[in-house]
């Protein structure tokens, strides 16, 4: 939340024109959750369809986008020439909502050393290992096991039978800057994580809040050691992710999904139910469902191989010579 004021008044401290009516704007929400009284960035045109339907009472894009903004049934249209910069401006005045509740539940079983602030709730028959620290705001269910030295973040969700790995963060800020004259200014990132049922995560993972809305890891996926999972990725249902896999924000992995270890995707990338990322894959594009990739830029594996097929008898030396 941020303290009520008309868009005019934003953008007269920040930069910027207001198209459309001059709405109150309390609060800074994603397209996809945003409601009348919110202000919803648009940076990139991937995002038009949901910049179509928003019921966001304000829009802030870049020159470029006015055009796919206007579609939308919100009629207050902040346009600014940088619009991450002022985004960054304007998280820095969030803050995620603490929560009330009991300080541990009383069946919890807790070892020494561990922080629990207040107003985080832990449940029944959940254990949390030394030196561990949940957060305030953080909610994590009941029969969960949260390993030696792992953090859960101020205002993360976490279900069920969860299990967090020594050393894991969940809830690091993400990894978000932008440009602003000589200078890379950090973005806020002010939105949450939430762990679904079941889901296991490794030793020294790092799962990190959205910048807005939610970084969601769906029920029965598997994270393995040192994984790094970005701002407002979401990994569906039985997904399983090998070691040191590394998602951009926004990423979106459907269900079933099984991606080998250190294999990258890049930012915004869609990867459908059912595929498979090879092991050292580097994914720069979308991936359709049920398909294999392999190789950097990744392609379909059979593709791949027989590229590397026909280099080898390319670069085989011929008889008689050395």
């Amino acid at each position: 939340m941020i303290r009520r004021q008309r868009l005019s008044a934003l953008a007269g401290k920040l930069g910027g024109e207001v198209r459309g009516t001059d709405p109150l704007v309390r609060g800074v929400r994603t397209l996809e959750e945003a409601g009348p009284a919110d202000l919803a960035p648009f940076t990139h045109v991937r995002f038009r369809r949901l910049a179509e339907t928003t019921h966001a009472g304000a829009i802030l894009c870049p020159p470029a986008l006015v055009a796919r903004a206007g579609r939308a049934k919100s009629a207050a249209i902040w346009i600014h020439p940088e619009p991450w910069v002022a985004l960054a401006t304007l998280l820095a005045l969030v803050r995620p909502p603490a929560r009330g509740g009991r300080r541990v539940h009383r069946t919890a079983r807790v070892a020494k050393g561990v922080v629990i602030e207040p107003g985080a709730k832990v449940g029944a028959r959940t254990r949390i290992g030394p030196n561990a620290v949940v957060c305030a705001g953080s909610t994590i269910g009941d029969d969960c096991e949260i390993g030696p030295g792992a953090v859960v973040g101020a205002g993360v969700e976490i279900g069920r039978r969860v299990r967090i790995g020594p050393g894991a963060v969940v809830g690091s800020d993400g990894f978000g800057y932008v440009a602003s004259g000589d200078k890379l200014l950090r973005i806020p990132h002010v939105g949450r994580v939430v762990v679904e049922d079941d889901v296991d995560v490794g030793a020294n993972a790092c799962i990190a809040r959205a910048t807005l809305g939610t970084t969601r890891v769906s029920a029965g996926a598997r994270i393995d050691a040192l994984v790094q999972i970005g701002h407002n990725a979401v990994v569906g249902e039985g997904s399983i992710l090998a070691a040191q896999v590394g998602l951009a924000g926004s990423v979106r992995l459907g269900r079933g999904v099984q991606v080998g270890g250190q294999a990258g995707v890049a930012d915004h990338v869609e990867i459908g139910d059912g595929a498979r990322l090879a092991a050292k894959a580097g994914v720069i594009g979308d991936v359709a469902p049920g398909e294999t990739v392999a190789g950097y830029p990744a392609r379909p594996r059979a593709r791949w191989l027989r590229e590397h097929a026909t280099l080898a008898r390319i670069a085989a030396p011929k008889r008689g010579r050395r």
